[in-house]
C-alpha cells in the first residue's frame, strides 16, 4: 500500500514540476516535447555509415545492449540513481538501433514519457527511418525521496550534455535535426518493483 502511495506521490510531482514549464521553450532551442528526444542518441564514431550526398546511409549500425548496473537490483539510492543512468543508455542505444527491449524492460509500464519515446523510436524506424548522431553523456546525478519511505520512491535530478541528433526518413531524406546541448536538466522518478528499479516518470526542465 505504501508503495503504491510513493509512486502516486512521485507522479503528482512530477506534474506539478511539468506543468510551470508549458510554453517556456524560446526561440534559442527546440521546444520542450523534443528535449527527451535529445537524451537518446549517440556521438557519431568511426563505426558510423557516412550519408551520402542525399544524406541516405548504407546501413544500420551494429551496437551492444546496454548491460544494465548490478546495483539497479539493490533497494537503495545508489541503486535508483544507477536506473536513471541505465535509463539513458537504453534511451541512447534505441534511438540508434531502432531497438526498444532494454528502454523498456527499465522502464514502468504507466511511465507516460517513457512509452512516448519507445513509440516514437518503434514508429520511425517501422516505416524506414532513423536518427543520427549526438549522444548523452550523464554529467551529474543527485537522488532524493519522494515518499515516505526513501527506498520505495525516489526523484533523481539529472544533468547531461548531448550532441546534435538528426532524423532521416527511408529514403535518406533530412526530416528534423537538433544542434547538441551543453546542460540539460532533468527530473527522474523511480520506483522499486520487488527486483530491481524502474523509471515511472520524467520530465525536462527548461530554463
Amino acid at each position: 500500500m505504501q508503495r503504491l502511495l510513493g509512486r502516486r506521490v512521485a507522479a503528482g510531482v512530477l506534474t506539478a514540476m511539468v506543468a510551470p514549464l508549458a510554453g517556456c521553450g524560446g526561440d534559442s532551442g527546440p521546444p520542450a516535447s523534443t528535449l527527451g528526444s535529445l537524451t537518446g542518441t549517440r556521438a557519431p564514431s568511426s563505426a558510423d555509415p557516412s550519408p551520402g550526398a542525399s544524406g541516405t546511409t548504407s546501413s544500420t549500425p551494429t551496437l551492444a545492449a546496454p548491460v544494465p548496473d548490478p546495483r539497479i537490483s539493490e533497494r537503495t539510492a545508489a541503486g535508483a540513481e544507477a536506473a536513471v543512468r541505465h535509463y539513458f543508455e537504453a534511451l541512447d542505444y534505441a534511438f540508434a538501433t531502432g531497438d526498444v527491449a532494454p528502454l523498456r524492460a527499465i522502464s514502468d509500464a504507466g511511465c507516460v514519457s517513457c512509452s512516448g519515446e519507445i513509440a516514437r523510436i518503434t514508429d520511425i524506424y517501422s516505416r524506414g527511418g532513423r536518427f543520427v548522431g549526438g549522444r548523452t553523456i550523464v554529467l551529474s546525478l543527485q537522488s532524493s525521496p519522494v515518499a515516505r519511505d526513501i527506498e520505495t520512491t525516489l526523484l533523481v535530478s539529472v544533468e547531461v550534455r548531448a550532441s546534435a541528433l538528426s532524423q532521416f526518413d527511408s529514403v535518406g531524406g533530412l526530416v528534423q535535426s537538433y544542434p547538441g546541448m551543453a546542460s540539460l536538466n532533468y527530473r527522474v522518478a523511480v520506483a522499486w518493483f520487488t527486483t530491481q528499479w524502474r523509471v515511472l516518470a520524467y520530465s525536462g526542465v527548461v530554463s
